[in-house]
């Protein structure tokens, strides 16, 4: 669970890889691209950008579709104001970077979508802001699960809020909440808070 500076070195720059992979699709994705097709432009700017492969399978999941956390692309159309989320990953000198990104394509979102998805980047930033040595895993999924139940969608926050990365994508600690493992300098982890409501969006 604790990684070396080599290894957080490394870290760092696979996410930077996806970083720059992000800011590259906003640029190239539009409507009526497939989500097939945006899968296919992601993975070929983690090769671009010094990536070895996908650290794991990526997720594009755009419209209703985007409800389903684990959802695959598919040869779904990406239409005009619909809100696309994309999970992906990448191995740089055999470690792993793992990022969510949520974005609307067009001006015009569902209000609700534009609510939730508010609600879950300030309990994204709230786990953030509390990671610190010394404080639980638990801790950290609890602040993010209380401020999405507080805000009335805690049943639609169905998954874990993160976990840690390194040679493997899914890795100790998990950020769960019936996780006790201290936080410790030289841990890496994700905060991936999130809301899924059926035949709406997430």
């Amino acid at each position: 669970m604790i990684k070396t500076k080599d290894e957080i070195k490394k870290l760092k720059q696979a996410a930077k890889i996806g970083d720059k992979t992000f800011k590259a699709i906003i640029k190239k994705v539009k409507p009526n691209m497939t989500e097939k097709r945006l899968e296919r432009i992601i993975i070929d700017n983690f090769l671009k950008f010094g990536g070895e492969k996908p650290s794991f399978d990526c997720i594009v999941a755009s419209g209703v579709p985007s409800s389903l956390p684990h959802g695959r692309a598919t040869n779904k159309v990406i239409n005009n104001n619909e809100i696309v989320t994309c999970d992906f990953g990448v191995i740089y000198q055999g470690l792993c970077s793992d990022m969510t990104r949520t974005f609307v394509i067009g001006n015009k979102l569902d209000k609700k979508l534009e609510d939730i998805y508010k609600i879950v980047l300030e309990a994204q930033d709230l786990g953030i802001k509390a990671i610190a040595p010394g404080i639980s895993s638990g801790t950290i999924d609890k602040i993010c699960r209380e401020y999405i139940t507080k805000k009335g969608y805690g049943k639609y926050f169905t998954h874990s809020t993160g976990h840690g990365l390194g040679i493997e994508v899914h890795e100790y600690p998990y950020i769960t909440n019936n996780s006790d493992i201290t936080l410790e300098v030289g841990m890496v982890i994700t905060v991936e808070p999130g809301i899924y409501i059926p035949q709406l969006g997430g």
